[in-house]
């Protein structure tokens, strides 16, 4: 896989959209470096001066946590100033070395601006952005299936429940289930290779029969190993579970699994959407994709407040937990 690259501040604030996955505003990037390496990147809505210290400290602790002692930072702006109270919270620690910041730039009106003085050669009346088509690592995003949205709240729509034509008849379908008109393949594998298939979505009993699979926390569980290789430790899953839920879900990469996942979901029925929500999220996680995890988690926790494995994920990657690698 090809490695994406920014060789300047302004291919830098051209990728973060990317990499967040929509495009941010009135927003403080911060990005982790590990050696070259992009580490943990973390984005948190611009707050006033009396809230900028606890939000900042927060920010660059989930970086200390990771493991990384270098950061860049892009505060993206609508009105010039905005970032200040922020910026100067953040520059305050450089200067007290508890992290050291090799970029700090303000993107606003399709230009970036280096106020701090980190960047050398800048100038004080910014510089215009280059055209995403012009950053190589674009293309590698691109080539990923990566496209920013327009803004956060855009990936809400990828996770709204209830929004298939087909919702009213999965309820249909789960209430038939519910009082045993009908009888449910004791297996899972056949119900979720055929709701991750093309199409499978569209078949209101194929979702019930996935959404009832994914009570069972063993078999949610085992989708999630098989869906998300390498982040459950060996030996932690009984086998037989595991190769069930991989027969299920062969060949298909996590780009698509969330797709198909996000089709599922438009397909249930509100209160019974927090499983596949979970799952969902998870994946997107193992993707590095933290704002639809988060985003994900939000609805799994608003429609089932007690879901213990939303609300363990939620804290990690609320915390700025890293997820584990997958495995090769």
């Amino acid at each position: 896989m090809e490695t994406a690259r920014a060789t300047n501040p302004a291919e830098l604030a051209v990728i973060v959209p990317y990499l967040l996955g929509f495009h941010p505003e009135r927003s403080l990037v911060v990005l982790a470096l590990e050696g070259k390496r992009l580490g943990l990147t973390q984005r948190m809505d611009l707050v006033p001066e009396e809230h900028a210290r606890d939000v900042v400290r927060q920010m660059i602790g989930h970086v200390a946590r990771s493991g990384a002692s270098t950061i860049a930072a892009l505060a993206f702006e609508r009105e010039p100033g905005e970032s200040d109270p922020m910026r100067a919270e953040l520059m305050s620690l450089v200067c007290s070395r508890v992290i050291r910041c090799v970029t700090s730039i303000v993107v606003r009106d399709g230009r970036w601006f280096d106020p701090d003085g980190v960047v050398p050669r800048s100038r004080p009346e910014g510089e215009p952005l280059p055209e995403p088509s012009r950053v190589p690592a674009v293309a590698v995003f691109v080539g990923e299936g990566r496209v920013p949205l327009p803004g956060r709240e855009s990936l809400r729509e990828l996770v709204a429940t209830g929004t298939s034509e087909v919702t009213e008849e999965v309820g249909s379908a789960l209430d038939a289930i519910a009082t045993e008109e009908v009888c449910v393949d004791p297996s899972p594998v056949r119900a979720w290779r055929t709701a991750l298939a093309p199409g499978g979505a569209d078949d209101p009993e194929v979702v019930a029969e996935a959404l009832v699979a994914l009570r069972d926390v063993i078999w949610r569980d085992a989708l999630i190993a098989a869906l998300c290789p390498g982040w459950m430790p060996d030996g932690l899953l009984a086998d037989e579970p595991v190769e069930a839920a991989r027969a299920a879900v062969t060949d298909l990469d996590p780009a698509l699994a969330l797709e198909r996942l996000a089709t599922l979901v438009h397909a249930a029925p509100r209160d019974e959407a927090a499983p596949v929500l979970t799952v969902l999220a998870q994946v997107a996680w193992s993707r590095g994709d933290g704002a639809l995890a988060s985003i994900a988690l939000e609805e799994a926790l608003a429609i089932e407040p007690g879901y213990r494995l939303a609300d363990l994920l939620d804290r990690l990657v609320s915390s700025g937990v890293r997820t584990p690698p997958a495995a090769a």
